[in-house]
């Protein structure tokens, strides 16, 4: 979301309840407007390193060739993805990053794929996850909870807001940005809910937690 749009959303004397709606009307646009992704794989960028590895593929680091912007490109084997039962999971996370826009969550830059690989192109958060940082730093002190804890807030409650409730909220899916701000990440999990309440467990590893989910 560019420094604009966020000056144009955000007012300090407007009702914040008012923003959200205001925000849930583009949101469910680009919600409604979801296009297959083309087969041009990572044609219109150049593949600068490996920033890192997970279970369902290699996130990369990409320049676009025609300007000087650096993006995350989570590349995934469509094979281990079916192997893993996978697919409804990443169908889920790319609407929902193509849809979402907000300073708090990463959201969609760019969607390719070619015979073999799906890609996702992202923001490049460069700060690293909070897990590593909170481990270096081994406490946070008061302040720095807030400051941390408000952000989740706020993300989750505009999550919240557009129907959906993300379900794998773990220190290892929030990045933080050069400046200290985070920004979560992993939609995977998320889901768009509604009216009915349901109990389920959600999560990976050592984050399961039961989620009561409200849908219609």
């Amino acid at each position: 979301m560019s420094s604009q749009n966020l000056r144009q959303h955000f007012n300090a004397k407007e009702d914040y309840t008012a923003i959200l709606d205001k925000l849930k009307v583009d949101f469910e646009q680009r919600w409604k407007s979801q296009e297959p992704s083309p087969y041009t794989n990572l044609e219109s960028y150049v593949q600068r390193a490996i920033i890192g590895n997970g279970s369902f593929g290699t996130v990369l680091l990409v320049k676009e060739k025609k300007g000087k912007n650096y993006y995350a490109a989570k590349m995934m084997n469509k094979d281990d993805l079916v192997r893993l039962k996978q697919v409804g999971h990443v169908h889920n996370e790319k609407t929902v990053l193509s849809s979402v826009r907000f300073p708090f969550l990463v959201h969609l830059i760019d969607a390719s794929k070619d015979f073999d690989y799906l890609y996702l192109v992202l923001p490049f958060v460069n700060g690293g996850e909070l897990f590593t940082y909170h481990r270096k730093v081994r406490k946070f002190n008061e302040k720095q909870s807030r400051f941390y804890g408000v952000q989740v807030l706020l993300a989750l409650e505009y999550l919240h807001h557009m129907n959906l409730i993300y379900r794998d909220l773990k220190p290892e899916n929030i990045l933080m940005d050069a400046r200290g701000y985070i920004k979560v990440t992993d939609f995977g999990f998320t889901k768009d809910v509604d009216t009915l309440w349901y109990t389920r467990i959600f999560g990976t590893g050592n984050h399961s937690t039961a989620a009561v989910l409200k849908v219609r």
